[in-house]
């Protein structure tokens, strides 16, 4: 098996290899002296990944994975926002939404759906979400003028 030309696929051959040494008439690919891949091994491969039940609701059967993208709403400090929640979703996506509806840094937000705890790297499709399910956001920093319980007066 020879390379092939320059010229045969439309390049300058001055210019690819001045000195001629990619175009000598003698040489011949060998194939490689590296070792031959591997065949993956496949064995393990099985049938379709069964549903992992997410958290049940409180008078909701246990729930599946989603499949479907469906829109919640987030509840922070008073306000019901819609979030747009697909597979592939992480808290941080419910996050965004929240701090471009409110303006609030979500560094510090967390989320409880279902008494479960989500934070900005939680997978939301094992949740199995459904349209209108409500999950609460709050800021773990107190607000600037929020009286401290724990203040000795």
């Amino acid at each position: 098996m020879q390379p092939p030309d320059p010229e045969s696929i439309g390049l300058d051959p001055n210019a690819v290899d001045p000195q001629g040494k990619g175009t000598k008439d003698d040489f011949e690919c060998e194939g490689s002296d590296m070792t031959d891949l591997e065949a993956p091994d496949l064995s393990n491969l099985g049938d379709a990944r069964k549903d992992i039940p997410g958290p049940d609701g409180p008078h909701d059967v246990p729930r599946t994975p989603m499949v479907h993208k469906v829109v919640i709403e987030a509840e922070y400090d008073g306000r019901v926002i819609p979030v747009l929640v697909k597979p592939v979703s992480r808290g941080i996506d419910i996050f965004d939404a929240v701090q471009r509806a409110t303006g609030k840094t979500h560094e510090n937000m967390e989320a409880i759906f279902l008494g479960k705890r989500l934070d900005h790297y939680t997978e939301l499709k094992p949740l199995g979400f459904r349209d209108g399910d409500k999950v609460t956001v709050m800021s773990l920093v107190k607000k600037a003028g929020d009286k401290e319980d724990d203040k000795e007066e």
